[in-house]
């Protein structure tokens, strides 16, 4: 389940979103992914999106209401009550492979000595990472052989000098590189 939720009077500030089946509670997560729809349309920094994936205590083929709120609000988001019907296993699997990989560099463009990065989506299989220079050397490489859900990695830069850094994020068959811009 995938959306944004954004509060104007704290336009910086990511919110929770709970979510409910059948009036139960089933699972938060933090709105604070950057989606660049969200920042183009002044929604204050643009990391205000989020992804929950269905826990498999809904994966029981019986038909579920699904709703979502802000937490601790009574906030219910828009178009939020679903009905939700999911097979336990091998619809898992197929709805587990269209799933697509997310990275987010933080605090892009540095001048730091390091770069903070979120990749999503990257559970069940090893992960790469490679921060790579203009001229095709490599920087700094990591691997992650049990990434989590959301999984937070720092990645060090060294003395690099200023200029444009590509950093490459591969998990499984799929593969992502993002500008990073060292000031």
């Amino acid at each position: 389940m995938r959306g944004w939720v954004w509060d104007r009077d704290k336009p910086n500030t990511p919110m929770k979103v709970e979510f409910f089946s059948d009036g139960v509670s089933i699972g938060t997560v933090e709105a604070k992914n950057y989606r660049q729809d969200l920042k183009d349309n002044k929604k204050g920094n643009g990391e205000h999106g989020y992804i929950f994936f269905t826990p498999s205590k809904v994966k029981d083929n019986i038909n579920h209401h699904i709703s979502a709120k802000v937490q601790n609000s009574t906030f219910t988001l828009k178009g939020s009550l679903i009905a939700l019907k999911c097979a336990p296993s091998a619809r898992l699997s197929v709805l587990t492979s269209e799933i697509q990989l997310e990275v987010v560099v933080r605090g892009n463009p540095t001048s730091s000595d390091e770069i903070d990065v979120e990749i999503r989506s990257a559970e069940d299989q090893p992960l790469r990472l490679q921060l790579i220079d203009a001229t095709g050397r490599q920087v700094s490489e990591l691997q992650v052989e049990q990434p989590d859900v959301v999984e937070h990695q720092r990645l060090k830069l060294g003395k690099h000098p200023a200029g444009v850094l590509f950093l490459k994020v591969t998990s499984g068959s799929q593969s992502i590189t993002k500008k990073v811009l060292k000031q």
